[in-house]
């Protein structure tokens, strides 16, 4: 009478074939991981902008204060942006700046004046800028630490592990465009 059941080599064969199809899966997975935190923070970062961006154009109000700008700041290496509404003191006697922070799950990888993400020659690399808004007007002044004027900038940010998110900001008009990063 025989036994019925698998051989040591079959059982082998159905493991590796398991073992293929999850590395493949795995793969797949993992790709997709990294398309969607890219996502995530393209909508982070331009929701924060978007947000600034739509303040200066409704109102020059903030908690019942009226401010002359909104200077948002980007560092690199940073993982938080802060912006500051700024108190026009002259209207509101013994008025403070306003200052908000947004943190990311990310940090900001690039800020350049050129669109050169991989390679970006060091007169263009910038360590950090700053976008001055002011209320009811598109257009926008972007400014470094040693209070240079740039017509445009481009910046990435990276989640920890994961493909770049890429932007460009013209002064001309001051709202943030998702770009492509060239390495999908």
């Amino acid at each position: 009478m025989h036994k019925k059941g698998f051989t040591l080599v079959e059982i082998i064969i159905v493991i590796v074939i398991i073992w293929i199809l999850m590395a493949i899966g795995l793969g797949v997975n993992r790709g997709s991981i990294e398309k969607m935190k890219a996502k995530t923070a393209t909508e982070q970062v331009t929701t924060i902008f978007d947000t600034v961006f739509l303040q200066v154009q409704a109102s020059n109000y903030q908690m019942w204060n009226p401010y002359s700008g909104i200077s948002l700041t980007l560092s690199w290496g940073a993982n938080s942006v802060s912006y500051v509404y700024e108190i026009d003191q002259t209207r509101v006697s013994d008025a403070q700046n306003i200052e908000r922070t947004a943190n990311w799950d990310f940090s900001i990888s690039t800020i350049t004046t050129t669109w050169d993400f991989r390679n970006p020659q060091p007169e263009n690399k910038l360590d950090a800028v700053t976008i001055y808004y002011t209320p009811f007007l598109t257009t926008c002044e972007i400014k470094d630490s040693s209070n240079k004027d740039y017509n445009k900038i481009y910046f990435s940010v990276r989640p920890k592990g994961y493909k770049e998110a890429c932007f460009s900001l013209n002064s001309k008009y001051c709202k943030l465009l998702a770009i492509s990063c060239n390495d999908d």
